[in-house]
């Protein structure tokens, strides 16, 4: 996965080197908008991936699942997700999209200028967010519970 990784970044600076040796104006303001997402992005989702493997790493070694390091990890996971809400809505200003598949946004459209501005948020990794920052209050509660019958047996 690393190596995939590492491939998308190595090609997007490649890109971005291209357009500026090339010059032209317009695919090289594309290219910079594509670093300056692209590369959080991508440390977002390998962030996301390296908690994920600890959750499952933990588990498949035999650990109890309701403790609160997974607490903590999958409130990290809920974090994550906000982090890549709040990043794409602010490199959404003054962008229009092309296409969008799989998600659901909220657009907002200035239509008083020329070009208008937009701003997307994205609801699903909001909702998810939500959704993991609940997850994590069970994992937590189920902490508790774990101790508790630890302490009566």
């Amino acid at each position: 996965m690393l190596v995939l990784v590492a491939f998308v970044l190595v090609s997007m600076v490649a890109l971005f080197l291209l357009q500026i040796a090339l010059g032209h104006p317009f695919q090289y303001s594309i290219s910079v908008k594509m670093l300056i997402y692209g590369i959080p992005t991508c440390l977002l989702a390998i962030s996301f991936l390296k908690v994920v493997a600890d959750i499952f790493k933990e588990i498949v070694g035999g650990l109890a699942p309701f403790n609160e390091r997974q607490a903590r990890r999958v409130r990290l996971l809920a974090y994550l997700l906000f982090v890549k809400v709040v990043l794409e809505a602010v490199l959404s200003v003054g962008t229009s999209m092309i296409a969008q598949v799989g998600t659901y946004n909220i657009t907002y459209i200035d239509s008083g200028g020329v070009n208008g501005l937009s701003l997307s948020v994205d609801l699903g990794a909001l909702f998810m967010g939500v959704l993991m920052l609940c997850l994590s209050l069970v994992f937590e509660y189920g902490s508790l519970l774990q101790k508790m019958t630890d302490e009566t047996v």
